[in-house]
């Protein structure tokens, strides 16, 4: 027979269900802002323990959105160039601050 759950018990699995639940939520707030996949982050940030180093990760990650605005800006300028005859000058300025 299982031993009765004491308020004890009650409160730290309520505490780790809100605080889980928090993570989650933080989780997928992070995700969408990153262009990530939201439903399998918040699902990933629901469990203990992991949840804190997967916020870590997200928090740190690259912004898949911007990357993307990045290159599309950078290949309709790539193709401007290429019409004007300047092909590389946008990038070779780029370069050259990435040296410095």
């Amino acid at each position: 027979m299982e031993p009765p759950m004491t308020p004890e018990t009650l409160s730290s699995l309520i505490s780790l269900l809100i605080t889980s639940l928090a993570f989650a939520v933080v989780g997928g707030f992070i995700a969408r802002d990153k262009g990530r996949h939201v439903t399998v982050w918040t699902i990933v940030c629901v469990i203990p323990l992991v949840n804190f180093f997967c916020i870590l990760y997200l928090v740190a990650a690259s912004n898949l959105r911007l990357e993307q605005k990045l290159d599309a800006l950078l290949a309709q300028a790539g193709r401007i160039d290429e019409r004007v005859g300047t092909a590389g000058s946008l990038g070779a300025g780029l370069r050259a601050e990435t040296v410095l």
